[in-house]
């Protein structure tokens, strides 16, 4: 299996988006475990119970085409969670596949793995997408009332504005 060295932003965003389009997804809150069941993928929640692995907030288990997530995390977090582990399967078959791919912790900052990067990307995409915050954000906005909306945390949701309508 070849490693990917760049990652590609563009075919992530599309990627959510067509899976927006798919379930019939038009406003928030974007909801990646209904996703998930519609597209025959199970999700478990669990309780990580050692120090270690109390860091994981969730990965995909290949083996058993199912998605882990953090019980303990805020629903917020497991929204996030569920959406990046749903762009790794999507963009990154082969790789969860392979003996290649590893378990990250939590806040493994700074994030320079290109899977990462792009499993972020599509996340971000499939959660809160522009078309859809479009519909809802002006200067004014006020964040916690938008994040609750999108059911995301204000911090993604203010990177997510910074992203697309600050950094030009």
């Amino acid at each position: 299996m070849e490693q990917i060295k760049k990652p590609n932003f563009e075919r992530a965003k599309q990627e959510a988006l067509n899976l927006l389009e798919y379930c019939g997804y038009k406003k928030p809150p974007v909801d990646p475990m209904q996703i998930c069941r519609e597209l025959n993928i199970g999700v478990s929640f669990r309780k990580f119970t050692t120090e270690e692995t109390k860091k994981i907030s969730g990965f995909f288990y290949a083996k058993e085409n199912m998605i882990c997530v953090n019980v303990e995390e805020a629903i917020t977090r497991q929204f996030f969670t569920a959406a990046h582990e749903l762009g790794h399967k999507i963009l990154h078959e082969d790789y969860i596949k392979s003996k290649d791919y590893k378990i990250l912790y939590r806040n493994s900052f700074p994030i320079s793995d290109p899977y990462e990067q792009e499993a972020n990307t599509f996340a971000a995409n499939l959660l809160i997408p522009k078309f859809m915050l479009d519909e809802y954000f002006s200067p004014r906005a006020n964040y916690s009332e938008l994040a609750k909306i999108f059911c995301v945390s204000e911090e993604f949701l203010s990177n997510r504005i910074r992203f697309l309508y600050v950094r030009k």
